[in-house]
């Protein structure tokens, strides 16, 4: 149905490809009549905005846990949800890709999913400070959770590809499912700890010219004291709400955030050629059937824009992740920064280049309490648009001002190679330019409220302007 060539996607008809979605995410560990009747109302809301939005793709997550509560039981009732469920997108003329879903690999305390209990009951669970993702940083049991899987310890590698082969068994039937996700946010082996530190250090001495030695508080195995430790000495660094305006501005420098971040690559690089190019090669190759796309995503620290790289086969497909720093916290209504999410999209991009592939953004987006994160939406989108990239957005909200930002008409095949993309969410005006050299078949546009309109081409350039 498609197929690669360079950096685009195009169907059979030769026609360049863009998709745009949501992510829809089903994060339970055990599903009891509870969390069945819970899942069944995210998927109806799920569908109510992906039709809202124009979706012709969905990022459909689950995870081990859901699919697998005990060693070798799958469950048939919640693969009857799925199942049901992509013939409901089949329906309504929605692609699906199939994400394996994992935040900290396993269930801590109140946050995080992934891998079953059955599995995971030796790993120590921590309850974080403050946000969610903390486990990343200090937790030592979440770190020596992604080591034993890349390592395979216990054959826990070769059960993950085992599930994988049912899932594709599965859903085989469904002309729909066009890709896999295989691991959502792969994290680093090892050096999470190192890398988390060096981030912290090269960002106070670039915004407030202090040296800082944020390791020293995780010495002799200190976690979550560690991390209030630190998180304390870093305030006394700050001292002021001022000094904290100065700092949070600062970081707002393209250069100085890429100077932050830039020690991270030399654990990134290391885990990607060693750990993770054999785990995706060796997965993808046992569950390709010849008609799907298989979705490899960069580790979890290079949404920060740090390279990565992984020799490329036919049919994958780069699905990289992009937030600012400041996600899930109460500074991304305030502070979420164009200059930093341009650092990591021209980190993406030359990713994408490095390694002559097409980028279906799997993730971007987020939200706040409040309306001003919504220009940094509107910003983005402009990247993703300039990029000539296919995207899945994740935090679908109402919110009017986010909908008339994010509802806007984008490009569903284009009969030749696109040159630009170019909306306006504000005057509501959208232009495509594109080059033919063969008018067998029509250009189709999403519109609002119109929904897909096709356009006749003709040899050479076009041009298509629309207001909406």
């Amino acid at each position: 149905m498609f197929y690669i060539d360079g950096m685009k996607i195009r169907d059979e008809y030769g026609r360049e490809r863009i998709f745009r979605g949501i992510n829809i995410c089903l994060k339970f560990e055990e599903m009891g009549i509870t969390e069945f009747h819970k899942a069944e109302k995210e998927l109806k809301k799920g569908l109510k905005n992906a039709l809202e939005y124009g979706a012709n793709i969905v990022r459909l997550g689950f995870n081990w846990a859901m699919l697998e509560p005990e060693e070798n039981v799958y469950d048939e009732k919640i693969l009857k949800m799925l199942k049901d469920f992509v013939q409901e997108l089949k329906d309504n003329n929605i692609y699906v890709l199939l994400d394996m879903h994992q935040d900290l690999f396993f269930k801590n305390v109140n946050v995080g999913d992934g891998a079953p209990k059955w599995l995971t009951e030796d790993y120590k669970k921590l309850k974080p400070v403050a946000i969610w993702a903390e486990g990343y940083f200090y937790m030592r049991d979440v770190q020596r959770a992604f080591n034993d899987f890349w390592q395979n310890k216990n054959g826990m590698q070769d059960r993950f590809v085992k599930l994988w082969q049912m899932v594709t068994d599965e859903f085989s039937e469904y002309d729909n499912v066009i890709a896999y996700d295989y691991f959502n946010e792969p994290q680093i082996n090892d050096n999470s700890n190192k890398a988390f530190c060096s981030l912290v250090d090269n960002a106070l001495m670039q915004g407030l010219g202090v040296k800082f030695n944020a390791e020293k508080y995780f010495k002799n195995g200190q976690e979550r004291r560690g991390f209030v430790r630190m998180a304390l000495a870093i305030v006394r660094k700050v001292r002021s709400p001022k000094r904290l305006k100065a700092f949070l501005n600062t970081m707002d420098s393209y250069d100085l955030f890429g100077k932050a971040v830039s020690d991270i690559e030399k654990y990134v690089a290391p885990f990607s050629e060693k750990y993770y190019q054999p785990f995706f090669d060796n997965i993808s190759s046992k569950c390709d059937d010849g008609r799907h796309l298989h979705f490899f995503e960069h580790c979890y620290y290079s949404n920060l824009g740090v390279p990565f790289e992984i020799k490329t086969r036919e049919n994958y497909i780069y699905s990289p992740h992009a937030y600012d720093i400041f996600i899930d916290s109460p500074l991304y209504n305030n502070y979420s920064s164009n200059e930093r999410i341009k650092f990591i999209f021209d980190g993406i991009r030359k990713n994408q280049i490095k390694m002559n592939v097409p980028v279906v953004m799997g993730e971007w987006g987020g939200g706040a309490v409040g309306n001003e994160w919504v220009s940094h939406i509107d910003y983005i989108y402009s990247l993703i648009e300039e990029n000539h990239w296919s995207s899945i957005y994740w935090g679908f909200r109402e919110n009017h001002k986010f909908l008339k930002t994010i509802i806007r008409p984008y490009p569903v095949a284009v009969c030749g190679d696109i040159e630009s993309i170019k909306s306006d969410s504000e005057k509501r005006t959208f232009e495509l330019t594109y080059t033919c050299n063969d008018t067998s078949y029509n250009t189709e546009i999403f519109i609002p409220e119109r929904g897909i309109v096709t356009f006749k081409n003709k040899i050479g350039k076009n041009v298509i302007f629309l207001e909406y």
